[in-house]
């Protein structure tokens, strides 16, 4: 919820500036791009959960939400700023650092789910 108004607030901000550029370099589409289109990518990691027996899903799901939300934020003050988030200054060092927390908690849940159904030989009948 916290990303999609994040994705709605620089969507008004494209909109008032009738650019998608702010400061010196700043592109507000990365934000925008990641908090509203990324809704998708905790609801993922929830589906996943439920298709695995060995995590109790809160604890992941939590984590996975809050790495995601601090990608955002940290993306939201790098472009406020006015600089691209490709530099290589802290904001960007964090945003990568969430990411690469978000991505384990994904791989962790899918090595989880392939496990439970490698041996199934039908998977559509599992899914």
């Amino acid at each position: 919820m916290i990303t999609t108004m994040l994705g709605f607030l620089a969507g008004i901000w494209i909109s008032s500036l009738q650019s998608r550029y702010t400061g010196d370099s700043g592109n507000i589409i990365w934000l925008h791009g990641f908090a509203l289109h990324g809704i998708q990518t905790v609801p993922l990691i929830a589906w996943l959960l439920e298709k695995q027996d060995r995590y109790k899903g809160k604890a992941l799901l939590h984590a996975a939400g809050v790495s995601w939300i601090l990608c955002i934020v940290c993306i939201g003050i790098q472009t406020l700023l006015g600089f691209p988030i490709f530099e290589l200054s802290l904001f960007p060092l964090l945003t990568l650092f969430f990411l690469i927390c978000w991505l384990f908690i994904l791989i962790l849940v899918v090595s989880k789910v392939v496990s439970r159904y490698a041996g199934h030989k039908h998977i559509d009948s599992v899914l």
